[in-house]
């Protein structure tokens, strides 16, 4: 176990399997066994993980060159889920293009939309960011209505992120060497707009936050909690409570 895990990165999360990157997720939950499982499991799944990007190709090229991708911000991803995922959702949209064509209102290109295929159980929804969150199980025909009603708003929230982002960057790696953090980071459900707001409040306060924060590990959210791996969750919107 120790040569499978040499030189690779080890969380905990809420599932125990290998992430996208080949990183040993582990749940806390899990008993010894299981850790050991899928510990001794990752030569079997590192294929799994190189398949990944034609996967995701191949969903692409059915919908138009459409950008697949993952949630700017989430916990990570259990590669042999993903993959599964990835092709039960391409299998799908490809009987029902064979079957039923695409909107003749479609551009000839979809390549400036972002598609994030999801779990089953998962939303169909927009992130704040423009991404077109979709689950793996999601009806084709209700995709691509929510598609075509959308389309024009996940261009503008796109554009829209592309033009704040720098911003959001420059504060975040400022307020996490100012506060001494080892972690910070932020829910999806976090807008960037929202972000900058909780950064600036954060380093406005570093002289009284930073020996309480120093070390910590920083989730902004909508919420105040504690999480299991010793994150403090803190809604964005703490400073306006201050």
């Amino acid at each position: 176990s120790s040569k499978l895990l040499h030189n690779r990165e080890v969380h905990f999360g809420s599932n125990t399997g290998i992430s996208l990157d080949g990183a040993v997720i582990l749940r806390t939950s899990d008993v010894r066994d299981q850790w050991l499982h899928c510990i001794s499991n990752i030569p079997k799944l590192e294929p799994v993980i190189h398949k990944i990007p034609d996967m995701q190709k191949a969903v692409s090229n059915v919908l138009k060159d459409i950008e697949v991708t993952h949630r700017k911000y989430q916990p990570l991803l259990i590669a042999e889920n993903y993959s599964q995922e990835l092709r039960r959702f391409v299998t799908s949209l490809m009987d029902y293009r064979g079957r039923r064509g695409f909107p003749k209102s479609w551009p000839d290109s979809l390549s400036h939309l972002q598609l994030v295929v999801e779990s089953a159980s998962g939303p169909l929804a927009m992130s704040p960011t423009g991404q077109i969150l979709t689950p793996s199980s999601c009806p084709p025909a209700l995709l691509l209505s929510f598609i075509t009603e959308h389309m024009e708003e996940a261009q503008e929230k796109i554009a829209a992120y592309q033009n704040i982002k720098p911003q959001e960057k420059i504060l975040h790696k400022l307020a996490q060497e100012e506060l001494g953090l080892e972690f910070l980071d932020k829910d999806d459900s976090v807008f960037p707009e929202m972000m900058i707001e909780c950064l600036e409040y954060l380093l406005k306060s570093k002289y009284r936050l930073a020996p309480l924060l120093t070390g910590g590990r920083l989730w902004i959210t909508n919420y105040y909690s504690v999480m299991v791996e010793g994150e403090v969750c803190i809604p964005w919107k703490c400073c306006k409570d201050d």
